[in-house]
């Protein structure tokens, strides 16, 4: 079993007879081995000092022989053009869509650009894929399902091979394959057309989301078992109704189960972020913009007998909530969402 750390190379002295490239590149001596980019592994004219990283694969010994120790082998590469582009937009995207890069945190980059690269191994611009393909978080998610891991199986310093000079040559013909079926995949997932989707019906679970009660949602067909999330049971008490003997069950759509996740649970608070977020505003820090809206703010499971809505927060005096609002905006103490801006 082996596995692969890396760590930035700051060893000048390999270079310190190299000629100078544009923009301090180095170009290599003519007898010196050439650094082959991680990524695609082809070998680059013009080598960028601040690309060039120490690959370390450690060989693991097997249990069976506890007289071998653990041995590695250092490999130093770097990243071609075409690759740091590859890697600018994963981090471009991942900027575009903070509530994605939270939650994959730090290896998100690293995830990332190895789904790009699924793209770029067979023919493909992942900068006009993604244009064309990549727009909402969903869709961000998509892509790193699909294309993450038969985007890692192609990238050079998965293998370190000796194989090919070309950009991608070293790739296996099924892990191109796979790259290929997977993008088809994408592709497919893509152009599906959404349609409604109402909460589960099992567990006695009340029909529209527990917070907003919106009554369906239009999602794609792949997307409909995950959208509405865990069953939950909730006291309307704490939704801004009565108190009842037994708690409801049900289900939230997914940016009332945002709210509820800042809040830490569902009650009054994730209420009127949701609510707030619905109207297109934000509390400003320090602001205590619920007071000014008034006591009648309630979730749509703490109404005895309430129809799903057709929209969100159907069941309250949004017109009011409105006037409302505009007047503590005026006083700073909400503003509007920006756009972009996460959640």
């Amino acid at each position: 079993m082996s596995m692969t750390i890396s760590r930035i190379h700051d060893d000048r002295g390999a270079q310190a007879n190299a000629g100078l490239g544009p923009d301090g590149r180095v170009l290599p001596e003519a007898d010196a081995e050439p650094l082959r980019c991680r990524g695609c592994g082809a070998s680059p004219r013009w080598v960028d000092p601040a690309r060039t990283e120490t690959l370390r694969r450690y060989a693991v010994p097997h249990s069976a022989r506890p007289d071998v120790h653990a041995v590695w082998r250092d490999t130093t590469v770097t990243r071609c053009d075409s690759c740091a582009d590859r890697r600018e937009l994963a981090a471009e995207l991942l900027a575009e869509h903070p509530r994605v890069a939270r939650g994959l945190g730090p290896v998100g980059l690293d995830q990332l650009d190895a789904a790009l690269a699924a793209l770029d191994a067979i023919g493909l611009r992942p900068r006009k894929v993604v244009g064309s393909l990549v727009v909402s978080d969903e869709e961000v998610r998509e892509l790193l399902a699909v294309l993450r891991d038969p985007g890692a199986a192609v990238l050079w310093s998965e293998s370190l091979t000796s194989k090919g000079g070309g950009r991608w040559a070293h790739v296996e013909r099924e892990d191109r394959a796979a790259a290929k079926a997977a993008c088809r995949q994408l592709v497919h997932l893509n152009v599906e057309t959404p349609a409604p989707c109402a909460p589960p019906s099992r567990d006695g679970a009340l029909t529209a989301c527990l917070l907003c009660g919106v009554g369906a949602l239009r999602v794609k067909r792949h997307e409909a078992e995950s959208v509405w999330g865990a069953l939950r049971r909730v006291q309307p008490g704490t939704l801004g109704g009565a108190l009842r003997p037994e708690p409801v069950a049900g289900f939230l759509c997914p940016e009332c189960r945002v709210a509820v996740e800042h809040e830490g649970a569902p009650g009054m608070g994730a209420v009127r972020r949701a609510l707030l977020w619905s109207l297109g505003r934000v509390k400003e820090s320090g602001g205590r913009w619920h007071v000014k809206l008034g006591s009648n703010i309630r979730a749509w499971a703490a109404v005895p007998g309430a129809e799903p809505n057709s929209t969100p927060w159907g069941h309250l005096d949004l017109a009011s909530l409105r006037v409302s609002l505009a007047d503590l905006e005026r006083r700073g103490v909400v503003r509007p969402l920006r756009p972009g801006e996460s959640r």
